[in-house]
């Protein structure tokens, strides 16, 4: 059986090969893409590949030594064997590439034209779309594997991409379609925001100030959907990311295009549709107004259908977000029972007047609820630090503090398990009764009263042993290894006392 530095070091050897393909075509096509709208295309595909790529070798090298990583990883390396066979595809063309002189290509260029030179062929273009598309499905999806963090998920969360995968998988549709409808790929999106989430992190308006994790918060209710409705059949969902730092994202047109490519590889004859659209506008761009009616066709086709919709202020204000707004008040005008729609944004005056969201459908990131969870999370990071830093203390020269600094627990119960191995045998036991009693006692404890409980020796006839099982205050606290302190508190008739407590909830 492999271990889980075995199978890493295999998946890196493929992502490797896959960075360094990626970069010579990348490197190759980016000298035309300003000069044809399909290299154009293809260089923008290729740079996302690379990019999950990338997450990919540095998640796996966060992920190797972690609970779970052989199973996981396991996953991840069936993704990549997968796509062996067309990385070396590519590789070939790669060569290809690099037999051709310059001057040769550009003699050729000028002798017969740029497309019916080799590397511009529409046949080239469209087999290196296909081989991109089908590396970045795998990529994606064991991106999406490693975040898993609980053992007896791991099964429905590796069933619930898979069904996002296949369920959002444009390369069933023909190239000249996808080609002609050039829709922006959200899942690149998706799964940027989806790898930022925190586990446990989770109508339809959702609104919040910027960077209070709405993106992260939309994702995991798109994961949540397809899982959810994974063994429904009938079910339609389709989800759009606005990003102001990508114009293909900002507008209307684009939004619409997305949706209904999403959509089209979720029901039969899904494809036909596209192509009928496709010889009604006579190959050139369809309206907003005609790629409306088309949704509104499409969306007749599911039992139920979810429209999820992020970021809507990076829309610009001055430039799209109006048209933006009139056709999500178009969706909305239609009344279908079927649709389920979401828009996450910041709380923006015109956004909210247009929507005119009822109270409950109006979600704020900014209540009562969220405020504990983000405290709960920012106290789990600051008390994994206090624990670090205690350790660090301990050391008594530089080489202990550097043995110290290269073995850092990963996360707070590994740091948790680490001080209970550190605590001395000789008060193992004396440790222990002392967590107990604070764990079961029925007030807070002074801590002379933890003093005075522990000096009572259990047994068939218990006693006190003030002498023998006495602690001085600060000897108590230094044998518990910071898992217990004490806190000054008032006692209600205004005199301060000494409280013992456990250092922190989740301990």
């Amino acid at each position: 059986m492999s271990d889980p530095l075995s199978i890493a070091a295999g998946i890196a050897g493929f992502l490797s090969l896959g960075i360094q393909v990626t970069q010579t075509l990348v490197d190759f096509y980016s000298v035309y893409k300003s000069q044809d709208a399909d290299i154009a295309k293809i260089t923008r595909n290729m740079e996302n590949l690379q990019g999950a790529f990338r997450s990919l070798e540095s998640a796996i090298q966060k992920r190797q030594s972690q609970p779970n990583a052989e199973e996981l990883l396991k996953e991840v390396e069936k993704a990549t064997q997968r796509c062996h066979e067309i990385i070396h595809e590519l590789r070939a063309e790669c060569q290809k590439l690099h037999s051709e002189s310059v001057t040769c290509l550009k003699g050729r260029l000028q002798a017969a034209g740029r497309r019916a030179t080799y590397p511009f062929r529409k046949s080239t273009i469209q087999k290196i779309e296909e081989d991109v598309g089908a590396i970045r499905e795998n990529m994606l999806f064991a991106l999406n594997v490693l975040q898993f963090k609980s053992h007896n998920r791991i099964e429905d969360e590796i069933s619930a991409v898979r069904s996002l995968l296949k369920r959002t998988n444009s390369s069933q549709i023909s190239f000249a379609i996808r080609a002609w409808l050039q829709a922006p790929d959200a899942s690149v999106n998706h799964n940027a925001v989806y790898a930022k989430h925190h586990p446990k992190t989770g109508q339809w308006f959702l609104n919040g100030f910027a960077g209070c994790g709405k993106s992260v918060l939309c994702s995991v209710i798109i994961q949540h959907t397809f899982r959810e409705t994974n063994h429904r059949s009938g079910v339609g969902i389709a989800f759009f990311y606005f990003a102001f730092s990508d114009k293909s994202k900002q507008d209307a047109h684009s939004m619409l295009r997305a949706l209904l490519l999403q959509l089209s590889v979720q029901f039969q004859d899904g494809q036909k549709e596209l192509e009928q659209l496709h010889i009604l506008s006579q190959s050139s761009t369809p309206s907003v107004q005609v790629l409306l009616q088309t949704l509104r066709r499409f969306l007749k086709r599911f039992l139920d259908s979810y429209i999820l919709l992020d970021a809507l202020d990076e829309c610009p204000r001055d430039n799209g977000r109006e048209d933006v707004l009139r056709v999500i008040q178009v969706i909305r005008d239609w009344r279908l029972p079927s649709v389920h729609l979401l828009v996450t944004s910041r709380d923006q005056l015109n956004i909210r007047r247009s929507l005119k969201p009822s109270h409950d459908c109006d979600l704020s990131m900014k209540n009562s609820g969220i405020d504990k969870d983000i405290f709960d999370f920012v106290s789990y990071y600051f008390r994994y630090v206090e624990c670090q830093l205690n350790s660090f203390r301990r050391a008594r020269n530089r080489n202990q503090l550097d043995k110290y600094l290269h073995s850092l627990p990963r996360d707070l119960d590994k740091t948790y398990k680490r001080m209970l191995y550190n605590i001395d045998e000789t008060y193992i036991k004396d440790v222990r009764r002392i967590l107990s009693v604070l764990s079961f006692a029925i007030r807070p404890l002074t801590i002379s009263e933890l003093i005075d409980a522990h000096t009572v020796e259990l047994g068939e006839s218990p006693y006190l042993d003030r002498e023998g099982r006495s602690y001085r205050r600060d000897d108590l606290i230094d044998i518990c290894l910071r898992l217990v302190e004490v806190v000054e508190t008032d006692n209600n008739n205004g005199q301060m006392i000494s409280i013992a407590r456990i250092a922190h909830f989740s301990i």
